[in-house]
């Protein structure tokens, strides 16, 4: 029964993994809410989150103009996000190899998850300093994560391997070119979700795959898992 119900938790965190997707839906809703048009290539992800409406200063120096009416989906998004992904990273963790690399591969996705929560709970204009900080390191721990997951897995599933450390290189690159104020076109707002958004993809795909290779028909451990063992 023991075995049975931790496979059936590995199911429900493959689940809170694909359904961190909706954050991508709620930031288009939210962002076509603005009485003037909001820049996915000037303005901020979490401009969608300020709860003032004026002035505010952007990375880089410029100041734009900000107004959110739907600020308080997109801060409550966030917060769902960040839970998904700390649920995910606890519920599978038998799904994943029972090596230090794998356990620490999850240890810095869940510390990426608290940071999308601190950040719903701590928009931008209330505390810029309480939020900046969160944010940077959930970049920094979820793109690292993945990194250190398609280490744990190169033995296991290599097309897992390769394309979570694609995912995770591409995040850390694009967070160092985003704090040096280098946006090869994309502007601030564009190279924060290239920074930001592999971890979206990368939820989504190990998710589906879980869920399609689960492999917990009466307890017996995820292919993963087993491959892992050999």
């Amino acid at each position: 029964m023991g075995e049975l119900t931790a496979g059936r938790g590995v199911v429900i965190g493959a689940a809170c993994w694909i359904a961190a997707l909706h954050n991508v839906v709620v930031e288009f809703l939210v962002a076509a809410a603005w009485p003037t048009p909001y820049s996915f290539a000037r303005n901020m992800i979490s401009d969608l989150g300020n709860t003032a409406c004026g002035p505010f200063p952007q990375i880089g120096g410029s100041t734009l103009h900000v107004c959110s009416p739907l600020h308080g989906l997109m801060n409550g998004s966030f917060v769902v996000y960040g839970l998904l992904v700390v649920a995910g990273a606890v519920l599978t963790r038998r799904a994943w190899p029972a090596t230090r690399p794998a356990t620490a591969g999850l240890g810095l996705l869940a510390l990426g998850g608290a940071g999308v929560i601190a950040v719903g709970l701590v928009p931008e204009n209330v505390n810029l300093v309480l939020h900046s900080i969160p944010a940077l390191v959930g970049f920094v721990a979820q793109n690292a994560a993945m990194v250190v997951l398609g280490v744990a897995t190169a033995r296991s599933v290599s097309w897992l391997s390769r394309f979570s450390v694609a995912c995770g290189v591409a995040g850390l690159a694009a967070t160092v070119l985003l704090l040096t104020g280098v946006h090869l076109g994309l502007g601030p707002g564009g190279m924060e979700r290239v920074a930001a958004n592999p971890l979206t993809l990368w939820l989504l795909v190990a998710g589906l795959w879980l869920l399609l290779r689960r492999g917990y028909a009466a307890g017996k451990p995820t292919a993963l898992a087993a491959s892992a063992s050999k």
